[in-house]
């Protein structure tokens, strides 16, 4: 059902306006509306801005989830989500005081971080370092020496290639006196020493370079490879300890990872309420809020309201309003919700398929799946997932593993109904590993796999079913608002004809002419809308055509029974294979791991098909037939926890 709305006009005095922004986010009631720009406000009116404050909020939002991330591999390393901490109100609001010590603790975090990268690229750096030097280590000199009063030395590579004998025969076509000694080879190349007068420099270096020659300049070292490679050795060692110093403390600061956590959410609640502050416009006295309210939290709403100094009204939205969607169904059909929204909502004044929705999508899912094992697993295992991730109540998520939970009784009812128990894992391995010659049908109605005729006539009949729902809502739309004859030409006519179709099969002299009562009626009433008598009987006999449209959307329900019989018959195979090894030692081994991946595999694909036709079953066949879409979801001010749950304090 869609919550009726009222449109909030609320006036505070400046003064409590801080308190009265702060009651409506903990409240959850109230959806703020986004006021005139500044060019349109009337004289005397001014936007309230306060974007700077919700920017450093943001900024302070950012260093303290980024710190929070940086910790985490740095605490107890337990697994898996923790769930959030549980607080009252009070509790929460209390830990306004530790949000600087937090920031503190984010800053000092940033800092070791820094620190991290720069020992980290220091330790790079000399060993990048220590890998030059090493081909070196036998040169006596100070590695970085260039140059003596008279000579000049070039260090450097040459293509390993190429050989000393031919490194000489194209150094003395120079005529240039020089000495040149090999100090090893690595990798592609040849490392070498060549000593050369001031003078033949110039010259010699040209030639080194058209040999293949490629010089490598050592800085800011003065001893030799050698000594400065144990220099090297022992900077990496303080620096590897510097490292291992910030790494402890960060596994200190981990321990109070919980502070930065609670704070982020502190922060988030501010961030919300600056957001809301920033919608108003005021006067030097007066600030001006509006929103959308549901009927049902009215009266909450009001309570609150009549504590502070302010006036305020509810009015119904106009005609051309844009109104936010709230749904308000049961427990059980809540969850289907999920459905809906990745649809889209339907328009405020349009209606709520969700519980109808709800029948079908469990008893269609159920059809498709039809396994008393897959759907134990389904049920507890979205159990622990709701344990285990904790989503928050009523999210996307939340209700999606909700919904899977309760159709894993539909698949469950459906594989007592149709013998599914990991597919015919009972009579497999009854034959093949415990060796009898016969085994009882399990199924209580028949069995889809030796038996799919009445199989298909359950998915077409639940499709027909299905089908003429839709056009019943249709036609209650229509009624109620105020097209009755529309309701009765455009859809009851169709059931009329389908009626009739249908009594062919079970009493052919009156289903013929149900059926031709329905098709007169079609041919005498589709072309109402022409004013030319001739286009009338035309359009009207035109329209006969739609039943080709009716029954390819029928037929689209033979999917049911084609997902379902190939489920089943995977299930099949898996069992076949794993029961090849028979009553054996190997046979139990493989039976085991056909067991858990065969059927792990085969529950992840049953469930994907189940949940994608399903949901387009809905889509296409059901809603085209009467959905008013386009609808945006409530979406009130609010404090949102991500660490924290805040519990109610008792009365």
């Amino acid at each position: 059902m869609i919550a009726g709305m009222k449109k909030l006009t609320l006036a505070a005095t400046t003064g409590d306006i801080d308190r009265l922004v702060r009651e409506l986010v903990w409240l959850e009631s109230v959806e703020v509306i986004e006021q005139a720009s500044d060019a349109e406000l009337p004289p005397g009116l001014y936007a309230c801005d306060n974007a700077q404050n919700t920017a450093a909020l943001e900024r302070d939002l950012t260093r303290l989830a980024a710190a929070s991330d940086t910790l985490a591999p740095f605490g107890s390393g337990k697994k898996g989500k923790m769930l959030p901490e549980a607080l009252t109100r009070a509790e929460f609001e209390a830990l306004d005081t530790d949000v600087e010590k937090a920031l503190a603790l984010a800053a000092r975090v940033e800092d070791l971080t820094k620190d991290r990268a720069a020992f980290k690229a220091k330790i790079a750096k000399a060993e990048n370092e220590i890998a030059s030097l090493a081909p070196f280590l036998l040169y006596p000199q100070p590695i970085a020496l260039n140059e003596t009063r008279k000579t000049v030395i070039f260090k450097g590579t040459f293509p390993k290639a190429l050989t000393g004998d031919a490194i000489f025969q194209k150094l003395a076509a120079t005529e240039i006196d020089y000495g040149l000694e090999f100090y090893g080879a690595g990798g592609e190349f040849n490392y070498v020493c060549a000593a050369v007068l001031k003078s033949d420099a110039e010259a010699f270096g040209k030639a080194l370079a058209d040999a293949g020659f490629a010089r490598i300049v050592f800085k800011d070292m003065r001893g030799s490879a050698a000594e400065e490679t144990e220099r090297l050795k022992g900077e990496i060692a303080e620096t590897r300890k510097a490292l291992a110093d910030a790494d402890e403390t960060l596994r200190e600061l981990a321990k109070s990872r919980g502070l930065l956590d609670k704070a982020y959410d502190l922060l988030s609640a501010r961030t919300v309420r600056e957001k809301v502050k920033g919608t108003l416009r005021a006067t030097q006295s007066t600030a001006l809020l509006s929103g959308w309210v549901p009927d049902i939290y009215r009266g909450k709403v009001e309570k609150v309201l009549d504590g502070f100094a302010c006036c305020y009204s509810f009015e119904e939205p106009k005609e051309d309003e844009k109104v936010p969607v709230k749904l308000i169904n049961k427990k059980l059909v809540t969850p289907f919700e999920a459905v809906l929204g990745m649809y889209s909502y339907p328009d405020y004044r349009g209606i709520d398929p969700t519980f109808i929705m709800s029948i079908f999508y469990f008893v269609i899912f159920g059809l498709i799946m039809q396994d008393v094992l897959y759907g134990l697993l389904l049920l507890v295992g979205g159990k622990v997932l709701l344990k285990a991730l904790h989503p928050k109540p009523g999210s996307s998520l939340y209700k999606l593993i909700d919904m899977f939970s309760i159709c894993g009784v539909s698949t469950m009812i459906c594989g007592f109904l149709f013998g599914g128990y990991f597919g015919d894992l009972p009579s497999a391995f009854a034959t093949h590993m415990l060796g009898r010659t016969s085994f009882p049908e399990l199924a209580l109605a028949f069995n889809p796999v030796t038996n799919p005729i009445p199989y298909l006539a359950v998915s077409l009949g639940i499709g027909a079913i299905h089908l003429i729902t839709g056009m019943l809502i249709k036609a209650y739309m229509l009624v109620k608002e105020g097209h009755v004859l529309d309701a009765v030409f455009d859809i009851g006519l169709w059931l009329v004809l389908f009626a009739g179709i249908g009594l062919l099969f079970l009493a052919p002299g009156v289903g013929k002419w149900v059926a031709i009562a329905g098709a007169v009626g079609l041919v005498l009433t589709q072309g109402r809308a022409e004013k030319n008598i001739v286009m009338k009987f035309l359009k009207g006999v035109l329209s006969l055509y739609d039943i080709v449209s009716y029954l390819s959307d029928l037929l689209s329900y033979s999917r049911i029974m084609a997902l379902g019989l190939s489920g089943a018959i995977i299930a099949q195979v898996v069992n076949l294979i794993g029961t090849l090894g028979g009553p054996t030692v190997t046979g139990f081994i493989v039976l085991i791991l056909a067991m858990v991946l065969g059927h792990t595999l085969n529950l992840a694909l049953n469930l994907l098909g189940a949940f994608v036709h399903t949901a387009r079953l809905q889509y296409i066949e059901f809603f085209g037939k009467f959905y008013i879409d386009g609808g945006e979801p409530f979406k009130p001010a609010a404090v949102p926890t991500k660490y924290t749950e805040i519990i109610k304090e008792a009365k």
